[in-house]
């Protein structure tokens, strides 16, 4: 889902919060309320470089095609087809919930442009025979009263909506109730990241080290914890796990040409550049230094971070030279963009 499409769209959040309004209280007078919200978010999308399938996409698409109006079926279509995030991620089921099996005719009839992009696509007998099913999964994701939502829907919604205490409540009602803990540790760890529970989420990240069978998997979790601490602005204490990533990559060759290599470093700068103590963070910045060269290439964010860091530890010359192969590569990207 993207939750960033204010930048773009002042209305992004009102528009759901009307959605929501509808949901609970649907009603046939407001089909073209409907039309026009979904329009309006279909119409956002496609002006967004970074869109995909949002809140207000799901519902409005479900509340639109809970009056089976085949009218609607181009506006399923242009949905489905915003970008390739949509494409993959967007109901195909949605054009044929109206009238499922004469769909292709009535649009063959209506929409004759519409059928030239649609005409060879062939649904199978078993997705027609689904679409009861599919449907009654969408009608239960979407349910006609709040105190029927599930806690994870409202963590989601009170997240998108900013109110961060009321999003905390219900991600913690809905570990609570679940006893899978491998999927509450996974799911708790990116709810306490967007919810910014730092320290929930270096608690998850310290278990999880601890139980870490391969170097790789070690470094990945030490990496994510310098990012945590990193963001409470490197408290002293995460110092501790420099010394263990370094003893990790003497036994694990391969980090030097792979992602992970990368992001230890970028880590390991980033809370370089905001560590308080000085003494700490120039051996921060050391350990960064040092696995830095053995990297056989080096990312923009990564150069920046890098120049942050030593800029910080007054590592001029360093700090320089880093914001010189920052700007180069800052070029070499925008000219790919501009081909």
């Amino acid at each position: 889902m993207n939750t960033e499409d204010l930048a773009i769209d002042l209305n992004a959040k009102q528009r759901y919060a009307t959605l929501l309004a509808i949901q609970y209280d649907f009603q046939e007078i407001d089909k073209e309320l409907i039309r026009y919200l979904f329009a309006q978010e279909i119409d956002s999308l496609i002006n967004d470089d970074t869109s995909g399938t949002t809140y207000s996409l799901w519902l409005g698409a479900y509340l639109l095609a809970s009056y089976r109006d085949p009218l609607d079926i181009p506006s399923f279509y242009k949905a489905k087809n915003i970008d390739m995030d949509t494409h993959g991620g967007f109901d195909t089921e949605f054009m044929y919930w109206a009238l499922k099996t004469e769909t292709h005719d009535y649009v063959r009839t209506h929409f004759p442009d519409l059928y030239k992009k649609i005409q060879d696509d062939t649904e199978s007998e078993e997705f027609y025979e689904c679409l009861d099913s599919w449907w009654a999964n969408r009608c239960s994701e979407h349910p006609a009263h709040p105190a029927d939502e599930n806690d994870y829907a409202l963590y989601e919604r009170h997240l998108y909506f900013g109110d961060l205490k009321q999003a905390r409540k219900h991600i913690d009602n809905w570990a609570r109730d679940r006893r899978d803990e491998r999927e509450v540790s996974v799911t708790l760890e990116y709810a306490y990241k967007a919810l910014g529970a730092y320290r929930e989420v270096i608690k998850i990240l310290e278990v999880n080290l601890s139980q870490a069978k391969t170097d790789r998997d070690k470094i990945i979790i030490i990496s994510d914890l310098l990012q945590m601490y990193a963001a409470l602005n490197s408290p002293p204490e995460a110092f501790a796990y420099f010394a263990q990533a370094d003893a990790e990559l003497s036994t694990f060759q391969n980090w030097k040409s792979v992602g992970l290599g990368k992001m230890l470093v970028h880590a390991a700068f980033e809370y370089a550049a905001l560590c308080d103590d000085d003494q700490i963070a120039v051996s921060s910045c050391g350990f960064a230094l040092s696995w830095c060269q053995e990297l056989t290439s080096h990312h923009y964010t990564l150069l920046v971070a890098g120049e942050k860091a030593t800029r910080r530890c007054q590592l001029i010359s360093l700090a320089e030279d880093f914001r010189h192969k920052a700007e180069t590569e800052r070029q070499r990207i925008d000219a790919l963009f501009r081909k």
